[in-house]
């Protein structure tokens, strides 16, 4: 169908909406070459809370991109009731016939700091950039700031061994992708 979910924001507390409010959100985008009338899509979290629904014809041109935000107070009737947990969960969007569109699933979010879709369709951490071209966030270096802070070897019977790291960095989030042990 061509419409994705493109970028996450868990935990915001810099991009403020009206009325002083910092919500979560959601963006979608239209990755097809025609118009996309959204009425009847639905987007869900794995809460069981109640769906999000587009109730009215909604155009969305090809490659253009809409963001949905979570309802604090009142309702603009572009906003979702659910909420996003920064622990980690799950955002399905659905087509008007309950079909699954697209999905994302979710550890534990930055404040600040999006899960932002690329366009060959991976994920990475981005800079929240709502409704423009998702952009990758600055990391720290490995090489610099990783440290293995803490190990457990040889714990008590029925316990895992465990391994825990420390970014030495004070402002920078650290990549682990492609690290191995």
């Amino acid at each position: 169908e061509g419409l994705v979910i493109n970028e996450i924001v868990a935990g915001n507390r810099t991009i403020e909406k009206a009325g002083g409010l910092f919500p979560d959100w959601i963006e979608l985008e239209n990755r097809s070459n025609s118009t996309l009338n959204l009425k009847g899509y639905r987007l869900r979290d794995e809460s069981g809370r109640s769906d999000y629904v587009f109730n009215q014809d909604t155009e969305l041109q090809p490659m253009q991109r809409m963001v949905v935000w979570q309802s604090l107070a009142g309702s603009d009737g572009n906003e979702f009731s659910f909420g996003l947990d920064r622990e980690g969960d799950t955002v399905v969007l659905l087509n008007p016939q309950g079909s699954r569109v697209d999905a994302v699933s979710f550890g534990r979010q930055l404040f600040d700091y999006s899960l932002s879709r690329g366009e060959s369709n991976h994920w990475f951490l981005g800079e929240p950039s709502p409704g423009a071209p998702n952009m990758t966030a600055g990391t720290a270096s490995l090489v610099d700031s990783l440290r293995i802070n803490e190990i457990m070897a040889n714990p008590l019977p029925g316990e895992d061994d465990w391994l825990e790291l420390l970014n030495l960095n004070a402002t920078l989030p650290l990549s682990l992708d492609g690290l191995h042990f």
